[in-house]
């Protein structure tokens, strides 16, 4: 599909499949929209969790470390390395995750656009539409 010239026939093809997706992603039930926001929750909560847990680790790590440094100061040194580079990653992940909300709260708002467009002018029309967008590059050589 990314290769190459495409047939006008191509192009309709694909942008009725743009069509059909965008009206499945409409209809998509409450109850999965639900477990992904119950899913989050629960990752959430999970990963508050474990931070203190980890935290708390590394508190005993650095009291241990002081009392017998022979023993626990490389332990501690390769802790504290591990624990900065998970924290830099964590960042990296909730960066990523406000990257990908961002660009749904956009596709929502496309795909809105897109229903409001399906109710005013009718399926058959957009389909009409699709097809004017499709077979444009082609009007000169028809005529």
């Amino acid at each position: 599909m990314a290769s190459g010239k495409q047939s006008p026939r191509q192009k309709m093809i694909n942008l009725m499949y743009l069509v059909f997706i965008a009206m499945l992603a409409l209809n998509m039930s409450k109850e999965v929209l639900t477990a992904f926001g119950l899913m989050n929750e629960k990752l959430t909560e999970s990963n508050a969790t474990t931070t203190e847990r980890n935290n708390a680790f590394l508190a005993g790590l650095g009291e241990k470390a002081s009392e017998e440094p022979a023993k626990y100061a490389t332990v501690k040194k390769n802790a504290d390395k591990v624990h900065d580079i998970s924290k830099e990653f964590n960042s990296y992940i909730e960066t990523l995750k406000s990257e990908l909300t961002a660009n749904v709260n956009a596709c929502d708002t496309l795909g809105q656009e897109l229903a409001e467009a399906m109710i005013v002018d009718g399926a058959l029309d957009i389909l009409a539409k699709a097809e004017e967008i499709a077979f444009k590059d082609e009007m000169p050589e028809r005529l």
